[in-house]
């Protein structure tokens, strides 16, 4: 797991070859974001990594994000700061429909 649902003092560095090699530092995670839209009265939009995420790890987010009753990712949620699960309406799988990772060229049409 990244810094999505991690303090920002625990999270790890990495280079986003991807992105020209800028090293991403995981400070802005899910909490962060879901706190600013909160603060200027934004509608969150989650989206899902479909190219190197799994199933499980879109279900956990969700999970964290949204229930309210006790769970693992809950639980988790809460020990962040946030009791009460946020409120989101639009959720996405996959966001860049393009290269090797990405189910709009690897998948089967017929799925």
């Amino acid at each position: 797991m990244d810094g999505r649902h991690r303090p920002a003092r625990q999270t790890s560095q990495h280079r986003q070859h991807q992105l020209g090699g800028v090293t991403e530092n995981n400070h802005f995670g899910t909490h962060e974001f879901m706190n600013l839209c909160e603060q200027i009265g934004a509608e969150p939009y989650i989206t899902g990594n479909i190219g190197s995420g799994t199933v499980r790890e879109m279900e956990q987010w969700i999970e964290c994000l949204t229930h309210d009753g006790k769970s693992p990712m809950a639980d988790l949620r809460r020990a962040n700061g946030r009791e009460k699960p946020w409120r989101v309406s639009f959720w996405r799988l996959g966001n860049e429909t393009w290269g090797r990772n990405h189910c709009v060229n690897d998948c089967d049409p017929a799925l």
